[in-house]
């Protein structure tokens, strides 16, 4: 893309899925993005996000379901001014608390397979900035 001078931006601040940084081969990139823009809010709907949500199991796991869906989603300008002011690791306790496990299974393994002695915690990478400081 870069020989057919298709980049738009090596910005990568705007490589986050909602920005266009490229030119289509054979799409506009504001019909790209006005796609991309109708898919998201049909997505998170706020129907869908409920229809998905009563697709757990249990009451317990839909409303963890429910509520990261709609933490994340609805939530996501907040997210997002979180990460530009480096405070992410102040609400990742929450992130963690909601991402946890609801139950263990009976067979001495947690959900993925792991030995119960293992942590089911979320280890959140360190992301060193352009300028040098951490996430």
């Amino acid at each position: 893309m870069r020989s057919e001078d298709r980049v738009v931006t090596r910005d990568w601040e705007m490589y986050d899925t909602r920005h266009v940084v490229y030119r289509p081969a054979r799409l506009k990139p504001e019909a790209l993005k006005a796609g991309y823009d109708w898919a998201y809010r049909e997505f998170y709907r706020w129907s869908s996000i409920a229809r998905a949500s009563l697709r757990h199991g249990t009451l317990k796991h839909q409303a963890k379901h429910f509520f990261y869906a709609t933490g994340w989603k609805k939530f996501e300008p907040l997210w997002d001014v979180m990460i530009r002011m480096r405070q992410l690791r102040q609400v990742t306790p929450l992130l963690e608390a909601v991402l946890s496990k609801v139950t263990r299974q009976q067979t001495g393994k947690n959900q993925v397979g792991l030995p119960e002695s293992s942590s089911h915690e979320l280890h959140w990478p360190s992301a060193t900035c352009s300028d040098g400081t951490n996430n």
